[in-house]
């Protein structure tokens, strides 16, 4: 089965890597890979799996996630989606072109809104759509109205990946949950050495980690409030930072969007916040590292205090290596996380109940590894990658047999 995959974000990430493993997964020979990705990290990976690949420079997309929808100066966002917009469709024909026999066609975000349209119009083959981000929640909003329509008309199968996420779909939507997968590799590199470096801290702190990019989405100023409360109470533990900013989030066009509010990496705020407040020896920074489970390994929590109101992938990643997370979500679900069971569900933006969960974990370190070995039951029964893997492909199978029986 010829399957192509449109992937429309160049940085190697959560919805990259959650398509890799995915693919690596298939048993042998029951899917042939083929992709029209965008320039950047995520190409490389996709060129470990198969010959068969195009890479542009961008392709349009529309974001009507909870978090990134358009409002204020992000509209301004849509200039780029309309000057990508002509390299989307040449895109989609020379795909068409090159790629000469598709079945099916994977898009790996709900953001690729048009490209999804392109491409039904242009291959005339099954859509497949991936769901990775919690949906506008204004299900009376045009454009949420809009996008319901698109998918409703055009989209054969709907995956979101748990059940937030599907929660916040429209209900007139047919979609199903298969969850994200992880596989803990077991290569050897420099993040090793980051592990290495984590591990000889005195064992008596407790060190509390947060993984992910520098962007105000992700909390990062909320953690570290949280943080100093913990610090101030008398608690004696480290909070670790393990990530960065993209390389060009420095540039003239990125600090203006900055401005704006459209571009919100915050490491250097964060720094200041830090200096300003004496922490430096409270606080360690580690840029982007590869293999992350090598740092999950040799951290006592993992937080994930993000403003999305949603799980993210740091949680099965840590729930693999025993860790359990103090997630910031308004309605957890339990085939993510069960608050007190297999880590602990805070409200978002609440800095006084992040530092209750942190001090909870500090005084109650038994209890504390025994929500990451719940985790970790969890996280085999529903983020396991070969069944997980095998759920897509009985999609797939299943609407070529319905096409065949037409």
């Amino acid at each position: 089965m010829n399957v192509l995959y449109i992937h429309v974000v160049g940085p190697w990430g959560g919805s990259s890597r959650s398509l890799y493993e995915t693919i690596k997964n298939f048993p042998d020979k029951s899917v042939n890979p083929y992709f029209l990705t965008v320039k950047g990290t995520s190409e490389f990976f996709f060129r470990n799996i198969s010959k068969n690949l195009i890479s542009v420079k961008g392709l349009s997309r529309f974001d009507n996630t909870q978090y990134s929808f358009y409002r204020g100066f992000r509209w301004l966002v849509v200039l780029r989606e309309l000057y990508y917009l002509p390299l989307t469709i040449l895109s989609i024909y020379r795909s068409k072109k090159k790629f000469k026999k598709i079945d099916i066609i994977h898009i790996n975000d709900f953001v690729a809104i048009f490209p999804l349209v392109l491409a039904k119009v242009i291959f005339k083959v099954p859509i497949v759509v991936h769901v990775r981000s919690v949906s506008r929640l204004n299900f009376k909003s045009f454009r949420t109205r809009l996008i319901t329509r698109i998918l409703k008309s055009f989209a054969n199968q709907i995956i979101c990946i748990d059940e937030t996420v599907k929660e916040s779909l429209d209900s007139k939507l047919e979609s199903i949950v298969i969850h994200n997968s992880f596989t803990k590799s077991n290569v050897i590199d420099n993040d090793i050495n980051l592990a290495q470096k984590i591990s000889q801290l005195d064992s008596k702190i407790f060190k509390i980690g947060f993984i992910g990019s520098m962007h105000k989405s992700k909390g990062i100023l909320e953690l570290f409030e949280a943080f100093k409360i913990v610090i101030s109470r008398g608690y004696l533990s480290k909070l670790i930072y393990v990530g960065g900013e993209p390389t060009n989030s420095s540039n003239t066009l990125n600090r203006i969007l900055n401005k704006l509010g459209i571009r919100q990496f915050q490491l250097e705020d964060l720094k200041t916040q830090i200096k300003a407040s004496n922490f430096e020896n409270h606080v360690s920074f580690f840029g982007h590292v590869n293999n992350v489970e090598n740092v999950y390994d040799v951290l006592d929590i993992v937080c994930i205090p993000g403003l999305a109101d949603a799980p993210g992938r740091q949680l099965i990643e840590a729930a693999f290596s025993k860790v359990p997370v103090i997630l910031a979500i308004s309605k957890p679900k339990k085939d993510t996380i069960i608050s007190y069971k297999t880590g602990i569900a805070v409200p978002l933006r609440n800095a006084e109940k992040l530092s209750e969960a942190i001090i909870f974990c500090i005084n109650n370190k038994e209890k504390t590894k025994k929500m990451g070995e719940n985790a970790f039951d969890l996280a085999k029964k529903n983020f396991d990658p070969k069944t997980n893997s095998l759920k897509i492909l009985n999609i797939y199978e299943k609407i070529s047999s319905t096409l065949n029986d037409e």
